[in-house]
C-alpha cells in the first residue's frame, strides 16, 4: 500500500518591477523579478557619442547609490544609466514673488505668489540640482529658502526635459510708525506703530490724528503727504524697513480751510469712501496745491470739488462730465489761492476736493480653450472669472474622449503652476492661462475582503491600461486562500490585472476558507501495539504535517520522518510510524541517526527557482497525495513578499 511521494515545495511569491532610465527617449525598459530571487544584468544601454559606465539609483536617504544585480527587495526599483560622457537635459526655473495683498500673518501654505519671471538650464541627467535664490534676492524680494526646499524636494534632472524647479521670494514687514510730540515743550508724547508686507495699500491699515502737521525723519523738513502704500518713502526712511512720521505741530485752525478726501475702489468694483481724509487749514493768504501718486498702472485718477464732504459720486468714469482725469504726478491741482479754498461754491470759507482711484482693468485670455476673454479689476481674485474658469471650451484640436484638468499659468504645465483662481490675483497687465487636456482616466476600486495584505482602496489608470503594476499578485488572509480577482461580488467574472480597462471597474478580492481537521500520530511496533504515547492535534485541510519519528530504546522505525495531507473533514488524519525491534545480539542503545528531513529549501541567493523538490522521499502511507496547493504546518511564518506552498503527487509503487 505504502508508495513513494514526489514533494514539490512552490514559493508564491510577489511580483516587483526594477525600471531602467536609460535617460533617451524611448530606450527605457524594465524587468519584473519574484521578491527574493536574483535580478538579472540588464542589456548594456547604447547612445552615440556616449560610453555607459554604470546604473545608479537613489537610497531611502536620498544619496546616490552603484546598482548591480541583487537580490530582488519587496519593492519597485528605478536604477538611471550614466554615460562618459554625461547625458545633458534641459530642466525649467520658474521665479515667484509674493502677492502683496497678503497680510503680514500669513504663513507660507497662505501666501499667494506671482510668477515674474523664468529661465531654461541644461545639466548632467538624473543629477540633483542646486536652488540658488541669490539671481533676484534684492532688499525688497526675500528668497524664500524653506518654501522652496520643500516644494522641490527630491527632484533631479529628468531625460525628457519635465523638471521644474520653483524659486519663491517673500515681501519684507514695512513698519510706519507715527511719532506724536508736545507742541509746548517739544518731548515725544507717544508713538504708534502700523506694519503690512511691502507694497501692501495703507488704506485700512494705518490710522493717524489729522490735527497733527507731519515731518520728515529728521523734523526739519515738513512731509505731510502720507503714502498709499508701504513702500520706501525717502525722507522719511529710518531704514529700509521702517517709515517715521514725525507728529511736531498741531495745525492751525482757521475759519477757511479745504478738505481732501480720498475714494479708493476696492477689487470687487466698489468703492470705499473716505479711505482717509486730510483737513487743510488755511490762516494765511498763499498759494497752495496737491499731487497724488496712484499707480498709473493700477489706477485711473479722477476729482472734482464740492461743498460738503457727503456729496460724493458712483458714477467714476469717462462718462461722468463732472470729474476731471487726473494726469498723474506731474498735475498739481492748485487748492487754495490767495488765502481762499478754490471751488469754494457757497462761500463759506470751505471746499472739498474729492479725488478718485479708480483700479485699471486687464484682459484674462484663455489658451487651448476657446473661451471669451474675460476683463477683471486688478487686484481681485481670478475666480471673478469663475463662469468662464469652470466651462472650458473644447477646442477643435481637443481629442473628443480627453477630459479637462485644469487651468495652468505655464504653457507646459509644469508642476506648481497650477491656477488658484482663488488666491490668484488679476495683475497690472494682461495675462493668458493654459488649458489642460490629458486622455481620460478610470478608476478601478478594490474590495479586499477582508484581506490582511496591504491594498489600495482605488487605483486610477489611464483608460485602457492595465493594473498589473498596483495589485499584488496574491494577497493573503489568516486562515483563507487566495481563489482569485473577480469582476463581481458574486465571483462569476475572474479579473485579469493584465487586462486594459476601458470604464470604471470595481474588483472583488475571492477566500477560499481553509477548514480545520484533527490529526493523531501514533507509534506502533510491527504487531500494532501501541510503543509510545499518541500525538494529537489540529490542522487545515489541505495542510501537509510534517513529523519525525522519535528515538524508542531498543527500536528503530521504518523512516526517519513522514508527512501526511491532512484531508480528512468529518474523521481524523492519522499517521503512523512503524517500528522494528532491535535484535539482542545488537548492544546498547539505538543511535540518533534518524535521517535528513525530506523536504529540503534551496537558498534563493543561488538560485531563482521556485520548484523545489525531492524524489527520495518516504513511503508514507498516504493515499491522498494528489492534493491542491497546500500551506505548510512546519515553519509556515512566510517572510515580506513570499507565501510558502507545497504540491504533493503520489507516485505509483513499482510492483
Amino acid at each position: 500500500q505504502n508508495g513513494d511521494i514526489t514533494v514539490s515545495v512552490y514559493y508564491a511569491r510577489k511580483s516587483y518591477t526594477v525600471y531602467f532610465d536609460t535617460g533617451v527617449q524611448g530606450k527605457d525598459f524594465n524587468e519584473t523579478y519574484l521578491y527574493g530571487t536574483m535580478q538579472s544584468a540588464p542589456p548594456t544601454p547604447e547612445v552615440t557619442g556616449k560610453t555607459f559606465q554604470y546604473w545608479s539609483y537613489k537610497d531611502d536617504s536620498g544619496n546616490w547609490q552603484y546598482w548591480t544585480p541583487e537580490i530582488q527587495p519587496a519593492k519597485d526599483v528605478t536604477v538611471y544609466a550614466n554615460y562618459d560622457p554625461p547625458l545633458e537635459a534641459t530642466y525649467k526655473i520658474n521665479y515667484w514673488y509674493q502677492a502683496s495683498t497678503d497680510e503680514l500673518s500669513y504663513d507660507d501654505s497662505q501666501k499667494t505668489y506671482l510668477m515674474f519671471d523664468s529661465e531654461t538650464k541644461t545639466q548632467t541627467v538624473y543629477s540633483d540640482i542646486t536652488l540658488d535664490g541669490s539671481k533676484y534676492e534684492s532688499t525688497y524680494r526675500k528668497y524664500n529658502k524653506n518654501k522652496t526646499e520643500e516644494v522641490n524636494k527630491g527632484k533631479i534632472v529628468e531625460s525628457d526635459g519635465s523638471t521644474v524647479i520653483n524659486i519663491y521670494y517673500d515681501r519684507p514687514e514695512m513698519t510706519i510708525t507715527f511719532i506724536y510730540y508736545n507742541p509746548d515743550t517739544g518731548e515725544e508724547d507717544h508713538r504708534e506703530s502700523f506694519s503690512a508686507v511691502y507694497g501692501h495699500v495703507t488704506s485700512g491699515v494705518i490710522n493717524y490724528d489729522h490735527k497733527y502737521r507731519y515731518y520728515a525723519l529728521d523734523k526739519n523738513a515738513e512731509n505731510g503727504s502720507i503714502i498709499s502704500y508701504f513702500n520706501y518713502f525717502g525722507p522719511n526712511m529710518a531704514d529700509d524697513y521702517h517709515i517715521v512720521y514725525n507728529g511736531m505741530k498741531l495745525k492751525e485752525e482757521a475759519d477757511k480751510k479745504y478738505t481732501l478726501l480720498y475714494h479708493m475702489q476696492d477689487p470687487d468694483g466698489t468703492w470705499k469712501h473716505e479711505s482717509y481724509k486730510k483737513i487743510e487749514y488755511l490762516p494765511g493768504t498763499g498759494r497752495r496745491g496737491s499731487t497724488f501718486h496712484p499707480s498709473d498702472r493700477a489706477y485711473v485718477g479722477y476729482y472734482y470739488w464740492t461743498n460738503s464732504e457727503d456729496e460724493f459720486t458712483t458714477d467714476v468714469s469717462d462718462s461722468n462730465k463732472e470729474l476731471f482725469p487726473y494726469a498723474g504726478k506731474e498735475q498739481t491741482i492748485v487748492t487754495a489761492d490767495g488765502g481762499n479754498p478754490v471751488n469754494d461754491y457757497d462761500g463759506d470759507g470751505k471746499s472739498w476736493l474729492h479725488i478718485y482711484w479708480k483700479r485699471q482693468a486687464y484682459n484674462l485670455k484663455f489658451y487651448g480653450a476657446d473661451n471669451e476673454e474675460v476683463s477683471i479689476l486688478n487686484g481681485a481674485p481670478l475666480s471673478y472669472a469663475k463662469e468662464s474658469l469652470n466651462n472650458p471650451v473644447r477646442h477643435q484640436s481637443v481629442p473628443e474622449d480627453y477630459i479637462f484638468m485644469g487651468w495652468y499659468l505655464t504653457p507646459d504645465f509644469s508642476e506648481g503652476t497650477e491656477l488658484d483662481s482663488d488666491n490668484y490675483i488679476m495683475p497690472m497687465q494682461d495675462m493668458t492661462i493654459y488649458a489642460k487636456w490629458q486622455p481620460q482616466e478610470v478608476t478601478v476600486t478594490v474590495e479586499g475582503n477582508g484581506a490582511d495584505s496591504k491594498l489600495p482602496d482605488s487605483v486610477k489608470i489611464q483608460k485602457n491600461y492595465t493594473v498589473h503594476r498596483e495589485l499584488s499578485m496574491i494577497p493573503e488572509k489568516k486562515g483563507y486562500w487566495f481563489g482569485g480577482w473577480y469582476k463581481d461580488p458574486e465571483f462569476n467574472t475572474p479579473f485579469d490585472i493584465n487586462e486594459k480597462i476601458e470604464q470604471d471597474t470595481v474588483v472583488y478580492a475571492k477566500w477560499d476558507k481553509q477548514k480545520s481537521t484533527k490529526w493523531i500520530v501514533k507509534y506502533l511496533n510491527t504487531e500494532g501495539n501501541v510503543i509510545s504515547n499518541e500525538e494529537l492535534g489540529n490542522g487545515d485541510i489541505n495542510d501537509v504535517m510534517y513529523k519525525e519519528a522519535r528515538n524508542i530504546s531498543g527500536y528503530i522505525p521504518d523512516y526517519g520522518s513522514k508527512n501526511i495531507t491532512l484531508t480528512n473533514a468529518d474523521g481524523t488524519n492519522i499517521l503512523e510510524f512503524v517500528y522494528h525491534r532491535i535484535p539482542d545480539d545488537v548492544g546498547g542503545e539505538t543511535s540518533d541517526n534518524t535521517p535528513e528531513s525530506d523536504i529540503k529549501l534551496s537558498d534563493s541567493k543561488s538560485s531563482n527557482s521556485s520548484n523545489i523538490s525531492n524524489t527520495d522521499s518516504p513511503k508514507t502511507g498516504d493515499n491522498t497525495m494528489n492534493a491542491p496547493y497546500v500551506s505548510l504546518i512546519i515553519g509556515s511564518g512566510a517572510a515580506a513578499g513570499i507565501a510558502l506552498l507545497i504540491h504533493l503527487k503520489r507516485k505509483k509503487t513499482e510492483k
